[in-house]
């Protein structure tokens, strides 16, 4: 929602007139813009007042910093090259108060010209053009604190989490939800011994000033022998942290811990049972003969082509009669190397300009189901935006994303996104690579300028009847289409056809054939009619004409 904003704000002129950047012209008589008219001058009335859209992040702060430009100068002048005595911009005031605190959103800038305005050969605008102010959210980032317990088959509660990031006076009052707020990540479901990963879900958290990130910490539970009772065997997985849901994994090194209820002589491979892998270490724990470390590696310790449950447990008969123990099941899949790919949405590559304030739908294909608890706005590399949603979808083989735009200037940057490499993981922990392709989008907020020069068939600006009079047109930016239609070629008032030749890269020509004698005048159109760039905007300064007699 647009917010007005009506209290004013005096910005001193010579400040301002040292900021004002649009483009400017002049017409005075016998400079080629016109026909001669007599020796007297004629003022200008300068097309608008424009207030510059202006951005920034929200710090519980007020803003101040505004700027503004005139258009409509003609025949190439600028408000840079009229010397202060020619042109004096005047004071400026803005609807907007600096000492107001303004919250995340967007407000109209109003400006107005106050006293002082002053030109030799331009009238001051009567059109006012509003900007706009755009305060983009801050970040709080909600961090879960380390947990940690011993085993007891049981699930761990009492999570809890730390937020940082505030600005100024505000609190945790200033998020709505913080109450309520959930974790994900393999802690939550976690009985097995190892370190697990929590991570804050902040997907029901909002703030009107602030966007929320989320962050991760680990639980860790420690091995024990809880509610056994003797004589036993217990076979418990010490490295149960590697385990994603579904007891699933990449990795193909597992470490069990093997208790017994008495001592024994140290157990060699076949006191325990595996299938699709093999005993490859056992050490002692401690110096009671009680506790042994075993190491179990699947049978594929490379990338696979599917996936498969390794089974294990203590064999019966241990201690001559002592009970086989429970046995385990963990379903192991390595692969390397997937490739996500980018795909645009709503808006494709290319150039974007100031009317473009988010894009839309931008869509992360992967090649296997993505462990939707990994995937957070940390994991991608945004320039000039910011993600403002984030989906995972239902089938777990696609990211959707939208960004806003974070740039305010053309010299700003682009705006672009790509999935990092390794920060994402699959429903069995295998880290995807970077993204094949970087979505990208040039800003562009400048409007073009052109220059005429005339280049041949009337030496001194004097022409010949049914001769080609030819003039090149050198625009500020690669223009990639000039029509016709965009020039206003007239003979002694009336409109003579004009033809367009040249290409973005070799330049462009306006070629006419005079069929009557007379003033020829070769004019550039502005505003939507005229010359548009590759970001869609318009020609709002018309170049110096190119007046030529046909005798």
């Amino acid at each position: 929602m647009l917010r007005h904003v009506t209290f004013p704000l005096i910005i001193a002129s010579a400040f301002l007139a040292a900021c004002a950047s649009s483009n400017a012209n002049t017409t005075d008589d016998n400079a080629g813009g016109a026909p001669p008219n007599n020796g007297t001058t004629n003022k200008t009335t300068l097309s608008s007042l424009t207030a510059v859209n202006q951005m920034k992040t929200y710090d519980g702060l007020g803003f101040s910093a505004y700027t503004y430009s005139y258009t409509g100068f003609v025949n190439g002048e600028t408000a840079a090259t009229l010397t202060s005595g020619n042109f004096t911009p005047g004071t400026i005031t803005y609807s907007s108060n600096p000492s107001v605190i303004l919250n995340a959103g967007t407000y109209v800038i109003t400006p107005a010209i106050g006293s002082g305005f002053a030109a030799t050969s331009y009238n001051a605008p009567t059109v006012v053009k509003t900007g706009i102010l755009t305060v983009n959210k801050a970040t709080l980032t909600v961090t879960p604190n380390a947990q940690s317990k011993t085993y007891n088959n049981a699930v761990f509660s009492g999570f809890a989490s730390t937020v940082t990031g505030y600005k100024v006076n505000d609190t945790s009052a200033a998020i709505t939800g913080l109450g309520s707020l959930a974790y994900v990540g393999n802690a939550i479901t976690a009985k097995r011994a190892g370190t697990y990963t929590i991570t804050s879900n902040v997907s029901g958290l909002s703030a009107t000033n602030y966007a929320i990130a989320r962050a991760s910490n680990t639980l860790t539970i420690s091995p024990s022998t809880f509610g056994l009772t003797s004589p036993y065997s217990n076979w418990q997985l010490e490295n149960g942290g590697v385990l994603k849901a579904g007891d699933k994994t990449s990795q193909t090194v597992l470490t069990y811990l093997a208790t017994y209820s008495s001592a024994l002589t140290k157990p060699g491979a076949a006191a325990f049972s595996v299938t699709n892998g093999t005993v490859t270490n056992i050490a002692a724990v401690g110096t009671d003969a009680k506790s042994y470390r075993v190491t179990v590696t699947t049978s594929a310790s490379t990338a696979m082509t599917a996936a498969m449950t390794v089974t294990s447990s203590i064999k019966a008969g241990w201690n001559t009669t002592g009970p086989a123990s429970n046995a385990d099941s963990i379903v192991v899949f390595k692969k390397g190397a997937q490739v996500p790919h980018g795909n645009y949405g709503a808006i494709s590559t290319g150039y974007i300009n100031s009317s473009v304030t988010a894009i839309s739908d931008l869509v992360f294909t992967l090649p296997i189901e993505v462990d939707a608890d990994t995937v957070g706005p940390e994991d991608f590399t945004v320039n000039g935006s910011t993600i403002t949603r984030l989906v995972v979808a239902t089938d777990k083989k696609s990211i959707t994303l939208d960004l806003a735009r974070g740039i305010v200037n053309t010299n700003s940057g682009a705006m672009s996104v790509l999935l990092k490499a390794n920060a994402i993981e699959d429903v069995y922990g295998n880290l995807f690579s970077q993204s094949d392709n970087t979505l990208s989008w040039v800003y562009d907020d400048v409007a073009p300028s052109a220059a005429m020069t005339l280049v041949s068939g009337a030496p001194n600006n004097i022409g010949s009847l049914q001769q080609d009079v030819t003039v090149s047109i050198t625009p500020s930016e690669t223009i990639t289409s000039v029509l016709p239609s965009m020039i206003d070629a007239t003979i002694n008032g009336v409109a003579i056809a004009s033809t367009i030749t040249g290409s973005s890269t070799a330049g462009w020509n306006v070629v006419v054939k005079p069929g009557v004698v007379g003033t020829l005048l070769i004019r550039m159109k502005t505003g939507v009619n005229g010359l548009i760039d590759r970001a869609g905007n318009v020609l709002v300064n018309e170049p110096k004409s190119i007046v030529v007699s046909i005798i």
